[in-house]
């Protein structure tokens, strides 16, 4: 009751001649194993060359059906204006008609005469002739790209020999990413430092601002006037670069009246003056 039952004759208990059954013949093996003489026979030259043309032909054919339907197609869509696409729906026109973008602004082309703008803004000096007003004021050449804080940088109050800073910031007014650069003046009185950006791969942000320092050293009490230049891809702008000390301003009458004087007299008449400017010797 104990013994298994058997699941076919093992490996043992085959005859000696006879063959596993893993070497039996497949498909596989008769489909290579056939007579040569039963097989396809290979095309001739003629009949080769036969087949090729007419594959050409009929290729031929069906570009030149394509591109007749394109241009049928084409041709429908200059008088037809789909207003309404949950009505006569063509798939085929709505892929094939042409789409007219906004350029792309990242992309716009510069000035053809951009180097001329350039070089005239560097030989005028167009920023420091006054205005309508009296005053000077930033020179835009070109398109307005930044708007500079402040739009003219002043030194009011200096000594000789001393080191004088003021902060500068361009804040891009446009809505694009934009580059700037800040070229060196070229008066020794006035220096600039390197030009800080809000990220590191030197581009400014539409409203964000980029800051540089000026750096003006006096050897004399004397008035110092320079233009900035900045450069960006779409213009130059130049900045007023003015030191211009308050001069001292006394308030003397124009008349003194000593009054009625004798011969070989002294009459002494005290005078107040008051200094309503900058600060002055006298």
């Amino acid at each position: 009751g104990l013994a298994r039952p058997s699941l076919g004759a093992s490996k043992l208990e085959m005859p000696p001649d006879a063959d596993p059954h893993y070497m039996n013949s497949t498909v596989f093996k008769a489909a290579h194993a056939m007579d040569l003489a039963t097989a396809s026979p290979r095309k001739t030259t003629e009949e080769r060359l036969e087949l090729k043309a007419e594959n050409e032909e009929a290729l031929t054919t069906l570009q030149r059906e394509m591109k007749d339907r394109v241009a049928d197609v084409q041709t429908r869509l200059k008088g037809i204006v789909i207003k309404d696409l949950g009505e006569n729906l063509d798939i085929p026109a709505i892929l094939l008609r042409k789409f007219n973008y906004l350029q792309n602004p990242r992309y716009k082309p510069l000035a053809n005469n951009f180097r001329q703008i350039l070089d005239s803004v560097l030989s005028s000096s167009a920023a420091l002739q006054p205005g309508a007003d009296g005053t000077v004021k930033t020179v835009h050449a070109g398109t307005q790209i930044f708007n500079p804080k402040p739009s003219v940088v002043h030194f009011a109050e200096y000594e000789v020999s001393e080191v004088y800073e003021l902060p500068v910031r361009l804040y891009n007014a446009s809505r694009i990413l934009q580059r700037v650069r800040v070229l060196p003046p070229a008066s020794a009185h006035f220096s600039v430092s390197l030009v800080q950006y809000p990220g590191d791969d030197g581009l400014v942000a539409p409203g964000m601002y980029c800051e540089f320092t000026v750096r003006f050293l006096p050897d004399t009490l004397a008035d110092y006037e320079e233009v900035l230049h900045v450069a960006t891809e779409h213009g130059v702008m130049s900045i007023p670069l003015l030191a211009r000390r308050l001069p001292p301003n006394l308030t003397i009458p124009d008349a003194i009246d000593v009054g009625d004087c004798f011969v070989n007299d002294r009459r002494t008449v005290v005078l107040p003056c008051k200094n309503e400017g900058g600060r002055g010797r006298f």
